[in-house]
């Protein structure tokens, strides 16, 4: 790999969102001839970040082995996103390639329409047991390494939602008592069939960043944040009114760098600058300031 395709993967890498936006200025084949030509990683994260309707035209372009890989790299929820963009019988192929568990929680998401709460779910947030103590809950939560998510929830062993409490509350309290006792009281949940444009103005928004999603009765099925469903929300209206849009100028100037390789931007900007830059991307500020000293 020569220095300017060393400089435009790192660019995808490190700008995922704005390599997506510069991509989404050429045509489908280009783009995915690009996508292909890195890691599954680097791809699945550019994927992620295009346009829904963008990124499917992609995906038709890419081998199944690819999108097997890309599938991989991504965890369920934000997998679904994007296997939901092919048709189901190329969803089964890349799903039967998968590992158990990451295959089974992605048909459980895909089982719902996109236009509901249980689509768009995390299904590997960590759950406690009411009848647990705060010293084993601490010491679960430590096995796990971190916790992102506001509140923790608690779970029985029938799966049922019992309470929620936070990590704080969780921490400050004494080792011997029971997490039911500590707990706050049965949380406000989300239905896992209730639509997305329903469950957008539910109250509880007011208050919290996560809400618990349940099926039958309060059985607990995950947790979906408010982010994940506005911004699913948005992909929806945007799905049902597609549009091609006209990138500004600028845009349509960086993809046609991107052809070329980042490289020559690199020049090109270091030469606005009068800082020269040698074969390897290297530049030579103290020669540039030097030189016009002189």
């Amino acid at each position: 790999m020569n220095s300017r395709e060393e400089l435009a993967v790192t660019y995808l890498r490190k700008r995922p969102l704005a390599a997506a936006r510069v991509l989404e200025s050429f045509a489908p084949e280009e783009t995915a001839g690009i996508l292909s030509d890195v890691s599954a990683q680097v791809a699945a994260e550019v994927l992620s970040a295009m346009q829904r309707y963008y990124a499917g035209l992609c995906l038709e372009l890419l081998t199944t082995e690819f999108i097997v890989m890309v599938a991989h790299n991504l965890a369920a929820q934000r997998a679904v996103s994007l296997l939901r963009l092919i048709p189901a019988a190329r969803q089964e192929e890349v799903l039967v390639h998968l590992s158990t568990l990451h295959a089974r929680a992605i048909r459980f998401q895909l089982s719902f329409a996109a236009n509901l709460v249980g689509a768009w779910i995390r299904l590997d947030c960590v759950t406690l047991d009411p009848d647990a103590s705060v010293a084993a809950a601490v010491q679960r939560i430590r096995q796990v390494g971190s916790v992102d998510t506001h509140r923790l929830f608690l779970v029985d062993g029938m799966h049922q939602l019992k309470g929620a409490l936070t990590l704080s509350r969780l921490l400050q309290a004494a080792d011997d008592l029971v997490l039911k006792d500590i707990s706050m009281p049965a949380p406000q949940v989300l239905r896992a069939r209730t639509s997305l444009s329903a469950a957008e103005h539910h109250g509880d928004w007011r208050q919290y960043i996560e809400m618990p999603v349940v099926m039958r009765g309060r059985e607990f099925v995950g947790v979906i944040s408010y982010q994940v469903l506005s911004d699913a929300v948005r992909d929806q209206q945007r799905a049902q009114n597609p549009v091609v849009t006209t990138e500004p100028q600028t845009v349509n100037g960086l993809a046609e760098v991107f052809r070329a390789g980042v490289y020559s931007a690199w020049q090109t900007w270091m030469d606005l600058l009068s800082i020269p830059v040698d074969e390897k991307g290297v530049t030579h500020e103290r020669d540039a300031n030097s030189s016009r000293g002189a």
